[in-house]
């Protein structure tokens, strides 16, 4: 994730109903999780926001996002992730 200003490893925080592994079990059920983190690991990046400093990957018909920074500060974090025709 250099090459996006983002750090090599991701973090996976427990989060809120806005972000993190709370946000995702609310909005789109427990099960979903173990896949979006497939995501994650194994998943092929399919679109960079410079803007908002996200990274973007799927996997098998899941979606996770990735946030490239955390208050100005660089960290790579899942911020949110779906199952794609959910």
């Amino acid at each position: 994730m250099d090459e996006y200003e983002g750090t090599n490893d991701v973090t996976f925080i427990y989060g809120d109903e806005k972000k993190g592994l709370k946000h995702i079990e609310d909005k789109h059920g427990k099960d979903v999780i173990p896949k979006v983190v497939d995501a994650v690991v194994y998943g092929e990046i399919k679109k960079y926001v410079r803007a908002k400093k996200t990274i973007h990957l799927e996997k098998d018909g899941y979606e996770a996002v990735l946030s490239l920074d955390e208050y100005g500060k660089k960290k790579t974090w899942l911020l949110t992730g779906w199952e794609i025709n959910d």
